[in-house]
């Protein structure tokens, strides 16, 4: 009994840490942030430099993805103390006017995902200096200008058994002949 007692006080006062683990929008926000000036991208031009990830099985053959044509990625591998602060922001989402405070977060991975060699997406692995956790966000350029107005979470890890690249802007699909 004194145990179970113990179990659920630990629990009720762990509940506000676990639910910080994300940006934070007020009022609460869903999955996909609009900002029409672009999201700042930490880490990208800091001199940091890139490099290409290749998938390739156990006997070190280059392995099969099923990615749309002219697909890549490249990885930006974490040193230690590497942080990035993501900037007030304020943003849309669904028409609605939102604002995401401040907010300082280690990094452990930073990918660019390009297309025909062109960045079109950047994926954070997050971690909250405040709360054990980590999360991941897609920035995207949803118009092929270099500017990326959409931010995504749950972003598009490609350390999973079958990594996904985030979904092609519009103007990155070929159109059908």
């Amino acid at each position: 009994m004194r145990n179970t007692l113990l179990l659920l006080v630990v629990g009720f006062f762990s509940m506000p840490a676990l639910a910080q683990c994300h940006f934070v929008a007020e009022p609460v926000a869903n999955t996909v942030w609009y900002r029409r000036e672009g999201w700042s991208l930490p880490g990208v031009q800091d001199g940091r430099a890139f490099v290409r990830i290749n998938f390739k099985t156990a006997d070190g053959k280059q392995r099969s993805l099923n990615w749309p044509d002219g697909v890549t990625v490249s990885g930006l591998p974490s040193n230690q103390g590497f942080s990035a602060t993501f900037p007030e922001a304020t943003f849309e989402e669904n028409g609605t006017k939102m604002r995401m405070p401040q907010r300082k977060v280690g990094v452990h991975w930073l990918w660019r995902w390009e297309i025909n060699g062109m960045p079109y997406a950047y994926t954070y692995d997050l971690e909250p200096y405040d709360v054990g956790c980590s999360f991941t966000i897609d920035l995207v350029d949803d118009k092929g200008d270099g500017v990326f107005r959409t931010m995504v979470t749950a972003g598009h890890s490609p350390m999973t058994l079958t990594p996904q690249p985030p979904p092609l802007p519009t103007w990155a699909v070929k159109p059908q002949s």
